[in-house]
């Protein structure tokens, strides 16, 4: 979880917060934060107050997912058996429960599909982020404390010297 530091002046409350859904839910129901929006294509059940972007007028719209990663070589029955294991989990009543519990969409890429999903969240998250000036052309990204693209050593390496 973030939270921005309040702005300079301004009483000590949280001025933004940037965190898993699961965890802004259970503080707005305790009436500590207003969440004012979500990035799914549609409300969330978990908490259908919560408005999407493009409800707003805002084009932004992605999920937050999780993957299962294997180093390369991994021998092909190996990979076999893990994405089986990972499918049946998905088949479950449990993770079900867990899955809206916590707001998370329901879905599963498994092998090529996973790929070419992560292949298109690179164009659309890539997209935003320039859209919103984190990442400049050629996607250097710029430094969080100063907004400025980070600097290179005398090695060719970021960061400080």
């Amino acid at each position: 979880m973030r939270a921005a530091r309040p702005w300079p002046g301004s009483s000590p409350e949280i001025a933004a917060l940037s965190t898993g859904f699961s965890e802004a839910v259970e503080l707005a129901k305790a009436g500590e934060v207003e969440i004012i929006g979500v990035t799914s294509q549609a409300r969330v059940d978990a908490y259908a107050d919560a408005p999407t972007m493009n409800e707003q007028g805002i084009d932004a719209a992605f999920i937050d997912w999780r993957g299962f990663c294997a180093a390369p070589g991994l021998p092909a029955d190996r990979l076999a058996a893990y994405q089986e294991a990972i499918a049946r989990m998905y088949d479950t009543p449990e993770w079900e429960e867990v899955r809206a519990r916590n707001g998370w969409v329901d879905t599963h890429n498994p092998g090529d599909a996973f790929r070419s999903f992560l292949e298109g969240q690179e164009k659309v998250i890539g997209g935003l982020m320039k859209k919103l000036g984190f990442l400049r052309s050629g996607s250097e990204a710029l430094d969080d404390t100063t907004g400025r693209s980070p600097r290179r050593r005398s090695d060719g390496r970021r960061g400080a010297s």
